[in-house]
């Protein structure tokens, strides 16, 4: 059976015509600021596994960061950092 004609367009899967096709990972990033500290939280979907489960879609924390306020989130004042399921008080 033939597909109709625009559906097998190879156009219709060229990432630079359509950047939602390409498989980058995606994440959210959260940010706020205090009059103390700096905040931001990156979450993202996990990766994939070889086995299907229940959770396969709920976002996980890829990064959590912590800076103090008015030092422009340097790395010297960076108070916390996480990555994945790894948190380093600094």
């Amino acid at each position: 059976r033939r597909l109709p004609s625009g559906l097998s367009d190879p156009r219709l899967h060229n990432p630079e015509l359509h950047p939602a096709l390409d498989r980058h990972p995606r994440r959210l990033q959260i940010a706020c600021r205090t009059d103390s500290f700096d905040y931001e939280l990156q979450i993202g979907f996990p990766e994939k596994l070889p086995y299907p489960t229940q959770f396969m879609l709920d976002p996980i924390v890829k990064e959590e960061n912590i800076w103090l306020a008015g030092y422009s989130r340097r790395p010297s004042s960076r108070v916390l950092q996480r990555k994945n399921q790894a948190a380093f008080l600094v």
